[in-house]
C-alpha cells in the first residue's frame, strides 16, 4: 500500500494513507499525528501566500483566498481569514516561517508572533527575528522537557 501510494503525487498519497489512519488513545500516537498536522500546515503557508498574491482564487470564482479556503478546503470563515493573514505576514518573516517548517517553533508561537508584529513593529521584528526565534525555540524545548513556558523572556514590544 505505501509503495503504491508513493508512486503518485505526495498529496494524493497522503489522502490515501489518511483513509487508513487509525490513531489510538495513546500519547505517542496522538503527539505524532499532531506533529504531522503542524508540519503540513507550515508547508502550506508559502504557497498560500503566493496563491493570494497572484489572485489565483479568482480562477475558482471566489472573491478572496479566504473564500476559496472556505469553499474548497472546508475551513470555517474565521479560520480561513486567519490562515490567509498569517500567510501574508509570514512573507515578511522568512526566518519565522523556516523555523516553523523545521519544527523548532509551534504554530501557536507563530500565531503569537504574527498577531503581535504590527506594521509599526515589522521593521524592528525583522532586525530581531533571529533572537526572538532563539528564545521561542528555547521556550519550546523547555516546555517539552518540563511543561513550563519561558516565553516571558520575550521583549514586550516584540511579543
Amino acid at each position: 500500500m505505501l509503495v503504491e501510494a508513493l508512486e503518485t503525487d505526495v498529496l494524493t498519497a497522503l489522502e490515501e494513507l489518511v483513509d487508513h489512519l487509525a490513531v489510538a488513545v495513546d500519547a505517542d500516537q496522538l503527539a505524532r499525528a499532531h506533529r504531522l498536522r503542524e508540519a503540513i500546515l507550515a508547508k502550506t503557508m508559502e504557497p498560500l501566500g503566493a496563491f493570494d498574491e497572484l489572485l489565483l482564487y479568482q480562477l475558482t470564482k471566489a472573491a478572496s483566498s479566504a473564500q476559496f479556503l472556505e469553499r474548497c478546503a472546508g475551513l470555517a470563515p474565521g479560520e480561513a481569514r486567519a490562515s490567509v493573514i498569517l500567510a501574508r505576514k509570514l512573507k515578511a518573516m522568512p526566518q519565522t516561517e523556516a523555523a516553523w517548517i523545521a519544527g523548532t517553533i509551534s504554530s501557536g508561537q507563530v500565531r503569537a508572533i504574527a498577531v503581535n508584529v504590527t506594521k509599526r513593529l515589522a521593521e524592528r521584528y525583522t532586525a530581531d527575528e533571529a533572537a526572538v526565534l532563539r528564545i521561542c525555540g528555547s521556550a519550546r524545548r523547555q516546555r517539552n522537557r518540563s511543561g513550563d513556558a519561558a516565553l516571558g523572556q520575550l521583549h514586550p514590544s516584540i511579543c
